[in-house]
């Protein structure tokens, strides 16, 4: 996340979080992403840096992509692209 609160927030609940740009691929390298057994993509109202984001980690080979679809239509896009596990709120 680019917001370091929610970052410090969360940051005890999951294995690894940080605040970076992550439609950056050169920001998603420096922290290893590609070696991370999951990666969830939450991002909120930006749903061009949520398949920017999706996009760059399927780039990167990360095993496992979870993704965040606010509605049927974001989840199709998401299906079309590969990504298997897809969360809706």
């Amino acid at each position: 996340d680019l917001d370091i609160e929610k970052v410090e927030d969360l940051k005890d609940e999951v294995a690894h979080a940080v605040a970076l740009d992550s439609t950056d691929i050169k920001a998603l390298k420096a922290q290893n992403i590609q070696d991370m057994d999951a990666v969830v993509v939450a991002i909120g109202e930006n749903f061009e840096g949520l398949l920017l984001t999706t996009v760059l980690l399927l780039e990167l080979n990360v095993k496992r992509i979870i993704a965040r679809a606010a509605n049927a239509q974001q989840r199709m896009i998401l299906e079309k692209m590969g990504v298997k596990e897809i969360l809706s709120p």
